[in-house]
């Protein structure tokens, strides 16, 4: 007497089950599932930087806090591209391939032809274990990095950088002075939603 019931309990639960996965096929979709878009009229930019290895055996760790990068408009005017500033990162761990996402920003399609990176704290390990704090002026020290790349609507661009610690470190025989030496790695223009 109570087999109907039953069955007709299962094939409930069963419609549930059929309904909860139409709902996310269609949030899936829509774009709704956790993909990522644009606000209107903007694309995606990346900056990447990487440090290649150089011939400094005197310095162990290169420990460099980045705290903010503006996108400098060919037109004239900066763009803030946003990260997780301030970040800390020891340049000598982004060799052999490793990389990391300095910022990420949508920004107005235009041309660009700068990239400032401000760095707000300096400090080195040299290989006999002395720490080496370097001073900067107050505001940190900005690097401008001659570049041209052009953002358009639909094609994220990805800029990696070659952060060169060879060349950014100089021992004077008293003290190390620090005169950021940063490179264009290399431009990429993508298309949104590539993965």
């Amino acid at each position: 007497m109570n087999k109907p019931k039953k069955t007709a309990v299962v094939a409930t639960a069963g419609a549930l089950v059929a309904i909860g996965f139409l709902v996310l096929a269609t949030l899936a979709c829509s774009g709704m599932a956790g993909n990522v878009t644009n606000p209107p009229g903007r694309a995606q930019l990346t900056v990447k930087m990487h440090d290649d290895p150089g011939e400094d055996s005197q310095i162990a760790q290169a420990n460099v806090t980045f705290s903010a990068m503006q996108a400098h408009s060919a037109g004239g005017g900066d763009v803030p591209v946003s990260g997780s500033f301030p970040m800390s990162v020891d340049l000598l761990t982004l060799v052999n391939g490793r990389t990391i996402t300095l910022a990420a920003e949508s920004i107005p399609p235009g041309s660009y032809d700068r990239l400032d990176v401000t760095i707000s704290a300096v400090s080195l390990t040299l290989t006999n274990g002395t720490k080496v704090d370097i001073t900067l002026p107050a505001g940190g020290r900005t690097a401008m990095i001659p570049t041209s790349f052009t953002v358009e609507l639909g094609q994220p661009v990805t800029v990696t950088l070659d952060f060169r610690v060879d060349l950014s470190f100089k021992f004077d025989g008293a003290e190390f002075e620090f005169e950021p030496e940063i490179e264009i790695e290399g431009i990429e223009h993508g298309i949104e939603g590539d993965h």
